[in-house]
């Protein structure tokens, strides 16, 4: 069966979108541009940004069928870890702490990390940067390694908050 026959069943169907993936040449492929093609037997798209579902409408999926469910935090962190965290900062003294945590893949801006972790390197008296993350579409972040060393990603809440809590 395929979604047609499925909704002639009266099954809702949908179709849950993340994210665009370019080419080098800055072609957009992968799921949103496979969205397209089977858009006419899905009901809804829903999408994890509303910046994904503005761009899904500009392709010409209908806004009325289209859901943004931005993406929420993953982790809680207590009232007392914050507080714990402001006070740790006021003692001290010394480079201001950066942190970059998260994917390592173009999506996210890979080349303008890199060059900002070149520039802030260049003063290490003022800046102190973290990068802490992973590949997870298998992108090209040596550039970005051949800056700086990058902490493998973390999952352990207890690990993240310490994180967290270490930089500025």
């Amino acid at each position: 069966h395929d979604f047609a026959d499925i909704r002639r069943l009266g099954v809702v169907t949908v179709n849950y979108i993340h994210l665009f993936e370019y080419a080098a040449t800055g072609r957009a492929y992968g799921t949103p541009t496979i969205a397209l093609a089977f858009e006419h037997c899905t009901d809804f798209i829903v999408t994890c940004s509303h910046q994904l579902a503005h761009q899904m409408n500009g392709l010409g999926i209908p806004r009325s069928r289209i859901i943004a469910v931005p993406n929420g935090p993953g982790l809680t962190i207590s009232l007392s870890d914050i507080a714990d965290s402001i006070e740790d900062r006021r003692g001290r003294s010394g480079p201001l702490r950066v942190l970059y945590f998260g994917r390592l893949d173009a999506q996210k801006g890979l080349d303008r990390l890199a060059e900002i972790v070149s520039v802030l390197a260049e003063q290490p008296q003022l800046v102190e940067v973290r990068v802490v993350g992973g590949k997870v579409l298998g992108g090209d972040a040596s550039e970005l390694e051949s800056r700086i060393a990058v902490e493998a990603p973390l999952y352990d809440n207890e690990r993240i908050i310490e994180l967290y809590r270490w930089a500025d």
